[in-house]
This record gives C-alpha cells, structure tokens and sequence, in this order.
C-alpha cells in the first residue's frame, strides 16, 4: 500500500539488511 514510503525506507534498510529489509517491506 505505501509503496513511496516504501521506496525511501528500502534503500536505508537495504543498506543494513537487504534480504531482512525486503522481507520487512512485504510483511507491513
């Protein structure tokens, strides 16, 4: 649904957990 605040929270939590932050993103 937040797919723009998706867009800026990946590539912060990408940069610490790429496989973690993804899955993170999907699940909320």
């Amino acid at each position: 649904m937040a797919k723009k605040v998706t867009k800026k929270v990946t590539k912060k939590r990408v940069k610490k957990n790429v496989e973690h932050g993804q899955a993170h993103i999907q699940s909320s």
